[in-house]
């Protein structure tokens, strides 16, 4: 769907995809795009009920939304190997090298936060690092405006678990267990279940 509301909508049949398959489909994006909606349906076979199921699965993604603002930058957070970033990008995803960032981090065991000037590097980046036990960052860009990202939820076993894992037979499934796993307690706290 473009700014103006007009969709533009596309389907394409799919064959068969086999168990580990990946399915790549490029498709032209469509000027002022601002949102973008997939919808897959398949026919599978349910191997418990010996039967073939219709499934339908969706997801939305709000798009270009800059472009309703008069902004020409934002500061995105991005978690990599090294620890945590902010990128300064402009409406084309442009590094926006030189900008002050002015940012504000909250430790976990003080009450108040702590705030620091910095300023991005030639590719528009700002090291942040490990963060260790920090609970949130807020960003405030040249342009005044501010950004807000709760981080202390992605350590501790704080993380969200999602209700239902999928897989194949065969496949190995991690979970993440809260607190900490020794061999006295092991296969004592926890159990799995299979859902039909």
């Amino acid at each position: 769907t473009g700014r103006d509301g007009v969709p533009t909508m596309l389907e394409l049949p799919v064959g068969e995809i086999k168990d580990g398959e990946a399915f790549i489909h490029e498709f032209t994006v469509p000027d002022k795009l601002a949102k973008l909606q997939f919808t897959l349906k398949a026919r599978v076979e349910n191997l418990a009920a010996g039967n073939k199921q219709d499934l339908t699965d969706q997801g939305t993604f709000a798009l270009n939304q800059i472009d309703n603002t008069l902004k020409l930058e934002n500061v995105h957070l991005a978690r990599l190997d090294g620890g945590y970033v902010l990128d300064v990008l402009g409406k084309n995803g442009e590094a926006k090298p030189d900008r002050a960032v002015s940012v504000q981090l909250k430790h976990r065991d003080f009450k108040s936060a702590r705030s620091v000037s910095l300023k991005s590097n030639p590719s528009g980046r700002v090291d942040l690092g490990a963060l260790a036990d920090i609970q949130w960052i807020k960003a405030t860009g040249s342009d005044g405006a501010t950004y807000h990202w709760e981080i202390s939820r992605d350590r501790f076993g704080q993380v969200a678990q999602p209700s239902v894992v999928h897989a194949a037979s065969g496949d190995t499934i991690q979970v993440a267990l809260a607190g900490p796993l020794n061999n006295a307690t092991k296969g004592q706290s926890y159990s799995l279940f299979e859902v039909r």
